[in-house]
C-alpha cells in the first residue's frame, strides 16, 4: 500500500506538527505524529498510523501522569529502533524527553534535556549512533543551541551557535557506509532568511564558530516562522539531494526548493499553490522504506489550525 496523497485529520494545533517514519509491522508504510493541542492547555497528542498515513489512532502522551503540556510543537525522532520525542514544558519552557520502544504506543517516563529551555520547538535526529537536540535559547536573543547524547539522553554536550533565529530549528541528517556523513540544520534567522548550516561526521564543535565555506548556505528566502529540513534520495548510487519547506512571508503555502548534497546552490523555490499552512510543515522523506519511491511526507496546521497528512513528489 502507497502512503496517502492527501488526509486531513479531525486534530487541530496552532503549532507546527512532528512527524516520523517507524519501522513497519507490514509492509505499509507506518508513521508516529506529535502535536500539541488547540485546547487551552496546550497538552501533547500522539497519533499513529500503519496504514501509509490513511487512517490514524491517537492518544496523550502521558509520561509522568494524566497528560503533558507544551509550550510549541513536539520534535520526534528514530533512534536506536525506539522513538523519542522532545518538547518545551508549557508551564516553564524547560526541555524534556520520553521514549517508546514500541512505535509509539506506550512511553517511558519523561527525562530532561541536561538543565535546557527552549524558547520555540525543538528539532531532534539521530545520527551516527547519537541523540541530537536543536532548539532557540530563553535568552531573549534567539541563539540557537546543540546537543548530543551517545547514550540515549542520559549525558548531554552542548554547543553554542553563533546564529540566532526567530523561531525553532529543524535537523537533518545523511550517514552512509562510505564515510559521507553530514548533520544538517535549518533555521529562520532574525532577518528572516532561510539558513541552513552543517558538520560533517562529528566535528559538532564546528557549529559554535563562524560559518565557513561549504558549511552553511543563506537561501535567500524568506518565512515569519521556521522552515522544515530533510534528505531525499539517500540510497546506495543515488544523489543525494536535501530539501528545505517552509511557511511563506505574508502567505500561507507550503514552499520548497532544494539543494544536491546541502552543499550546491538551492534551486528555484517551488510551492504547492492549494495548500496552506499557519505554521512551517513537518517534512520527512520515504528514505526510511528503500522499496518505495523516495518522496517528501509532510504534515501541517493549516490556517483553520486543522492537521494534514501528504505526500508531495519531490518537486512540488
Amino acid at each position: 500500500m502507497p502512503i496517502a496523497t492527501f488526509v486531513p485529520l479531525p486534530e487541530t494545533s496552532p503549532f507546527a506538527p512532528a512527524l516520523v517514519a517507524v519501522p513497519p509491522a507490514t509492509s505499509i508504510p507506518a508513521f508516529v505524529l506529535a502535536w500539541t493541542g488547540s485546547d487551552g492547555q496546550h497538552k501533547l497528542n500522539i497519533s499513529r498510523s500503519d496504514t501509509g498515513g490513511t487512517t490514524w489512532d491517537k492518544q496523550l502522551l502521558r509520561p509522568n501522569g494524566p497528560w503533558e503540556g507544551s509550550s510549541a510543537g513536539p520534535a520526534l525522532a528514530v533512534h536506536h529502533g525506539v522513538v523519542f520525542v522532545c518538547w518545551a514544558a508549557a508551564a516553564d519552557q524547560r526541555l524534556w524527553f520520553a521514549s517508546s520502544p514500541d512505535s509509539g504506543r506506550t512511553w517511558s517516563t519523561k527525562q530532561p534535556v541536561a538543565d535546557e529551555s527552549s524558547d520555540g520547538a525543538p528539532a531532534l535526529v539521530s545520527y551516527l549512533g547519537m541523540l541530537v537536540v536543536a532548539w532557540r535559547g530563553t535568552d531573549g536573543a534567539g541563539t540557537l543551541n546543540l546537543a548530543t547524547s551517545p547514550d540515549d539522553g542520559r549525558t548531554w554536550s552542548k554547543v553554542v551557535l553563533p546564529e540566532w533565529s526567530i523561531a525553532g530549528p529543524s535537523l537533518a541528517q545523511y550517514a552512509s557506509g562510505a564515510g559521507f556523513s553530514y548533520l544538517f540544520l535549518a533555521f529562520t534567522g532574525t532577518d528572516h532568511q532561510i539558513r541552513t548550516r552543517s558538520c560533517q561526521q562529528t566535528d559538532f564543535a564546528s557549529f559554535g564558530r563562524p560559518v565557513a565555506s561549504g558549511e552553511g548556505q543563506t537561501l535567500h528566502e524568506t518565512s515569519d516562522s521556521g522552515p522544515a529540513i530533510a534528505v531525499l534520495d539517500a540510497h546506495e548510487g543515488k544523489d543525494v539531494v536535501v530539501a528545505v519547506s517552509w511557511r511563506g512571508t505574508g502567505d500561507d503555502h507550503i514552499h520548497a526548493t532544494y539543494s544536491l548534497q546541502g552543499f550546491s546552490p538551492y534551486g528555484n523555490n517551488t510551492n504547492a499553490a492549494d495548500t496552506l499552512t499557519e505554521t512551517n510543515p513537518a517534512m520527512i522523506t520515504f528514505s526510511q522504506f528503500p522499496a518505495e519511491d523516495d518522496r517528501l511526507v509532510m504534515s501541517w496546521s493549516d490556517p483553520r489550525q486543522r492537521l494534514n497528512f501528504a505526500a508531495a513528489d519531490r518537486i512540488m
